[in-house]
C-alpha cells in the first residue's frame, strides 16, 4: 500500500473553498503513519529501504521494516528533482 499523497490530492475541487473531508483525512493519516516510523527510524526516507543496521538480529527485533522494490533496469534521471541544477 503506498501512502504517499501526490499533488492532485492536496488541491481542491475547482469552484470550491475547501478539500474534501476525505482528502484532509488522507493526509491526516499519512503524517500519523509517518510520525510513528519517524519515532523508530529517526531519518526515515519513504524512497529508500531499511535494512538491518549490521546485526542480522534486528530482523526479529524492530517492528517495522520498509522495502522500496525497484526493478532492476530502473533509471534515475537526476534532472527531474527538485534540486537539480
Amino acid at each position: 500500500m503506498n501512502f504517499k499523497l501526490n499533488s492532485m490530492d492536496k488541491e481542491k475541487v475547482p469552484g470550491s473553498r475547501l478539500r474534501g473531508k476525505r482528502t484532509i483525512a488522507k493526509e491526516k493519516l499519512y503524517k500519523n503513519i509517518l510520525r510513528n516510523i519517524k519515532t523508530i527510524y529517526p531519518n526515515f526516507n519513504i524512497g529508500v529501504s531499511t535494512n538491518s543496521r549490521g546485526d542480522f538480529t534486528n530482523n526479529w527485533k524492530d517492528p517495522y521494516y520498509h522495502w522500496c522494490f525497484k526493478s532492476k533496469n530502473s533509471v534515475f534521471d537526476s534532472s527531474l528533482t527538485k534540486n537539480s541544477k
